[in-house]
Parts: structure tokens; C-alpha cells; sequence
């Protein structure tokens, strides 16, 4: 992977999408050259368990459209959801909608073409991701989840599949999150609404009360969900769960976890843990930038610059221990320069050194003079 690091391009050439025989099977494709409203099919992207994508051409230019499938009435109420959502999440990087059009059959979104690879793809075809390049998108994926929280939006379903790694029309590296269709309205904004109802989300990245009551949740939810992907992209794999669904802790102390920073882990076992314990989306912003500075990471698109490298955050963290253990050296120092010097009076300078400043004694006690 880090040989694909050094190449930002190689990450966003997606394998071209062709429908698969079961995909053909469960939902008509529209064949390129079919007109839809007031644009034409170009090709296939790709499809989930509600929808197909498409690449289309139409009076704004090239978007994507984004179809629900016929064979159950209900995905056609979920993508009027999703429209509805993206009315209202203020944030840049989640897909934004150009065009919505429900009084025609069949019903369809139209998006902003996005020209990237998702996350998914990236661990499938590459393996993990360097320190640098997953703290960097973690961070980005935290200010959604924030961003999100203040437009009373809980997106239920952040997955790798759902976040794209793309470029800019200035080609500048970022990062997009897609699929609000099971996004779920909170009830600062009134009463919580999502048509979807049951256990709504992905098991792997889902936490135990999502699971339990997906119509109860916080943005909470979505702070377990970045916290596991960015397991997943430190170690390739997911953590594991005990019974009642929670995260096993114990994970990051064994196998490839263990080779995740210390002190990155007991950030990530604070974005798992269960709800009374976990980290509210800004705390786990501010955690992770506080990490990411400390350890001199590379920020911005510069940790996803053919110049991000181990060395960096490796020299980092060397630095960081080492003003740790000046400063607990120091510290002793001084308490045993107060405890043995001047005839035992705490705090006394020797002859022909400055002394510290000391505290004012309080009322009623003579202090040294």
C-alpha cells in the first residue's frame, strides 16, 4: 500500500463497473443511451442493496443518477429520505444533490459526479494504509460526523463503501461521504424520521445500541463507525464483538492492533466503547488532531502527498518521549534540590544561584524567611 501512497493516482483508478449476473437478476440496468427526464445513461457505476448509480450527461453536465430499484415500492420512500437529507446536511463533503425528481417513474437523484475510488475498494486492492494517510482521513470523516450533528443528521452507515477518496476540480485530494438514504433525523429538529425501520446499518461498524434500537441513536453512532473504520484501515481487518455486541477491547492488545500507537489505540477503545463511555463527536475530533500533532504527522494533503512517510511521525513520537522524560527529570530535579539544599529549607537556592519564585505563605503560618 505505501508504494500506492507515493502515487496518490494509483487509488483512484477504480476497476470499471459492470453490472454482475445476480445484479441483473435482482433489478433492471439501464442500458448507456437511455433517456431519464432530462439526461441520458452514460454507464454503470455500481449498486447496493436499495439502488443502482449511474453516469449520465443532462443540462448541468456530467452527474451521477442514482435509481432505485423497482422491486420493492419502499426504496422509492428512502430515496425521497435522502433527497430530504441532503437539503439539509450543511457539509461539503457529503455528496450534494443537483436534482430530484419524484413525479416521474422511475424515481431518481441526481448527484454530483464523484471521480474516486471508496475505501472498501482501497483496503480490497492495496491491504492497509500508513499511519499518516488513515489518521488524515479519520479526522476528515470526525468533521462530517460533527458537521452533520449540528444539522441534526445521524448517518447510521458510515462503512468504507460509503467513503470516497477523490480529488477536487482543482485536483486536490479529499474526501466524500455518500448513501444518506438511512440517514436518521434527530429529534432536535423535531421528531426523529427515517423510513427505515428494524436494525438499519452495517453490523461491522454499527455500535450495540444501534443494533438494539437503530430508531434511538446519537451521533455517538457514527463516532463507533469512523473509530472502526480507522481499525480497519490501520490492520485490514474489523474488531471483534462479545456477546451483547459491544467492541472486545482486549482486541487492540493482540495481533495487528498492537501495532497501532499506544496512544492512538486508547483513543480508538474511547470511540468504541459503550454509549456512556464514548466520546461525543467533538471530543473524538479533537482527540484525534491532538494525536495527529504531537506525533508530527503530516496534515492536510500533504498526508496524502507522495512526500508522506513513516519517517515524520516516527521522529515525532521519538521527540514527544523524550521532552516526556526531560520533563520528568526536571521535575525531580527540582524536588531534590528543594528537599537537600540550604540546610534544608524547601525551595533555597545555593550560594550564587537564582532562586524560584514560591508561593505567598497563607494567613497565620510565619513561612521561611
Amino acid at each position: 500500500m505505501d508504494d500506492a501512497l507515493r502515487n496518490s493516482d494509483v487509488l483512484l483508478k477504480s476497476p470499471a463497473e459492470e453490472p454482475s449476473a445476480f445484479e441483473r437478476a435482482r433489478f433492471e440496468v439501464l442500458a448507456p443511451g437511455t433517456p431519464l427526464g432530462r439526461y441520458v445513461i452514460q454507464s454503470f457505476l455500481g449498486a447496493g442493496q436499495c439502488a443502482a448509480v449511474y453516469a449520465a450527461d443532462g443540462p448541468i453536465g456530467n452527474v451521477a443518477i442514482k435509481v432505485p430499484h423497482a422491486c420493492w415500492s419502499h426504496n422509492a420512500v428512502l430515496a425521497r429520505h435522502e433527497a430530504t437529507v441532503l437539503g439539509r446536511a450543511a457539509c461539503a463533503a457529503v455528496v450534494q444533490l443537483c436534482d430530484y425528481a419524484d413525479k416521474e417513474e422511475p424515481v431518481y437523484l441526481v448527484l454530483e459526479r464523484v471521480r474516486g475510488q471508496n475505501l472498501e475498494t482501497m483496503l480490497r486492492l492495496h491491504g492497509p494504509v500508513s499511519l499518516a494517510f488513515a489518521v488524515e482521513l479519520a479526522i476528515r470523516l470526525g468533521r462530517v460526523v460533527v458537521e452533520l450533528e449540528r444539522s441534526g443528521i445521524v448517518h447510521r452507515d458510515l462503512k468504507p463503501e460509503n467513503c470516497i477518496y477523490a480529488r477536487t476540480p482543482r485536483d486536490q485530494p479529499c474526501l466524500r461521504v455518500c448513501d444518506m438514504a438511512t440517514s436518521l433525523l434527530t429529534r432536535e429538529f423535531g421528531e426523529a424520521r427515517s423510513p427505515a425501520s428494524g436494525v438499519v446499518g452495517s453490523i461491522d461498524y454499527m455500535p450495540a445500541e444501534q443494533y438494539a434500537d437503530s430508531m434511538n441513536v446519537d451521533s455517538r453512532a457514527d463516532v463507533h463507525a469512523v473509530s472502526v473504520i480507522l481499525c480497519e484501515l490501520l490492520t485490514g481487518d474489523v474488531p471483534t464483538r462479545d456477546e451483547e455486541r459491544n467492541v472486545e477491547l482486549d482486541w487492540f492488545d493482540r495481533g495487528p492492533a498492537r501495532r497501532i500507537p499506544r496512544l492512538l489505540r486508547r483513543i480508538l477503545k474511547k470511540g468504541v466503547a459503550p454509549l456512556k463511555d464514548r466520546y461525543t463527536p467533538a471530543q473524538f475530533l479533537a482527540a484525534l488532531e491532538h494525536y495527529a500533532y504531537f506525533a508530527c504527522l503530516p496534515r492536510g494533503d500533504e498526508a496524502f502527498s507522495p512526500s508522506a512517510r513513516r519517517r515524520p511521525y516516527v521522529v515525532g513520537a521519538l521527540l514527544l518521549a523524550i521532552f516526556t522524560v526531560g520533563v520528568s527529570v526536571g521535575a525531580c530535579a527540582a524536588h531534590a534540590r528543594g528537599d537537600d539544599v540550604g540546610g534544608g529549607q524547601r525551595g533555597t537556592a545555593p550560594h550564587g544561584a537564582p532562586s524560584l519564585p514560591r508561593a505567598p505563605a497563607p494567613h497565620g503560618n510565619g513561612g521561611s524567611t
